[in-house]
């Protein structure tokens, strides 16, 4: 075979393996935003846990709804955001709120109407998060009955939990509130 043949076999062969890892990683991306769109709409409205009497009386609200939910559009930004720091807090933001809710210890006063910001201990982990609910009066929800949204979570370390324990932005929640 003559030289030149031989580099334009080389050439061409090499192209079409540069196409192909191409194709691959195409393919590849999107079989993996599929499955991340599937596991989405799995979480479109997700129940998380029910809000107990002793929290709703300590929030100072007449409603009968104790049923919390939470959307996927919430629980992806709590991912991302919080995936920014540490994928540690990110999973503890994200799936950690019914246990945060279940070992509430303070209120955080909110500047907000009908948004409350609880924060909670999480004990596997010895950490604490803020989560923020909001209650959608029954005009506004879908269901046509009051609802309760996890509008977003937030981990907290010991400093920030010591400054806002200082400070008066927080209500010690009686014992047994969760």
């Amino acid at each position: 075979m003559y030289p030149a043949l031989l580099t334009q076999v080389a050439v061409r062969t090499a192209y079409q393996a540069h196409v192909l890892s191409h194709e691959i990683a195409a393919q590849t991306q999107l079989h993996n935003r599929m499955r991340a769109s599937a596991a989405l709409l799995a979480l479109a409205e997700r129940y998380l846990c029910e809000l107990s009497e002793v929290l709703a009386i300590s929030l100072g609200v007449t409603t009968v709804a104790r049923a919390i939910k939470i959307s996927a559009r919430q629980q992806q930004h709590i991912l991302e955001r919080r995936g920014v720091a540490a994928k540690v807090d990110a999973d503890l933001a994200a799936y950690r709120i019914a246990d945060a809710l279940s070992n509430a210890r303070y209120l955080k006063r909110s500047t907000k109407a009908r948004r409350f910001e609880i924060i909670g201990e999480v004990p596997e982990t010895g950490r604490h998060l803020l989560v923020a609910l909001k209650l959608v009066p029954s005009e506004g929800a879908t269901s046509g009955e009051d609802e309760w949204w996890v509008v977003t979570a937030i981990p907290l370390g010991k400093r920030k939990l010591r400054q806002l324990t200082n400070s008066d932005q927080l209500t010690v929640l009686p014992n047994g509130a969760a």
